[in-house]
């Protein structure tokens, strides 16, 4: 697959949908290898030559996706951010709202990660897949929400007993 995906990749007589289609499974055969920086490029030019299809809007959603795995928090928002509104593949733009709640709880912004997961619980109803991945993180935001707050609690009192000394 390799071999021949990369012959039309580089092809100066291949459409740039072919380019687009070769670059796209390119990507994905070095995103499953961990190959990040190479999942990217062909991302990317994929993202470049593409259209308004299923494909491009699943290298947006890797794109980023990297960039997280990279921790690139802020370009990886960015485009999660961008694939998100621009997309008129619910999948996809489902996924990049979800990646977006994972950078937000990193960035301890959980208002944020709650209200993106929430909008897809809410609004997503055609992909019960997508709503058990926002439900189960969500569940998970808010034991990490516990935690912090049990935290909080416990750092005001310990204060407090400093302060009686």
């Amino acid at each position: 697959m390799v071999e021949f995906a990369s012959k039309v990749a580089n092809n100066s007589r291949a459409t740039k949908d072919q380019v687009a289609a070769a670059n796209f499974y390119l990507g994905k055969i070095a995103y499953d290898k961990n190959d990040l920086d190479k999942a990217q490029q062909a991302m990317q030019q994929t993202i470049r030559n593409g259209g308004n299809d299923e494909q491009t809007a699943e290298a947006k959603y890797i794109d980023a996706l990297v960039d997280y795995k990279k921790r690139n928090l802020d370009a990886a928002l960015t485009k999660a951010d961008k694939a998100s509104q621009n997309n008129s593949f619910v999948y996809w733009a489902a996924k990049c709202v979800i990646l977006q709640a994972d950078i937000f709880a990193e960035k301890n912004d959980l208002i944020n990660a709650r209200a993106a997961l929430e909008s897809i619980i809410d609004g997503v109803k055609e992909y019960p897949e997508i709503v058990a991945e926002a439900k189960q993180k969500l569940d998970n935001l808010a034991k990490k929400e516990a935690i912090k707050s049990r935290i909080s609690k416990d750092d005001k009192s310990g204060l407090l007993d400093m302060e009686k000394n």
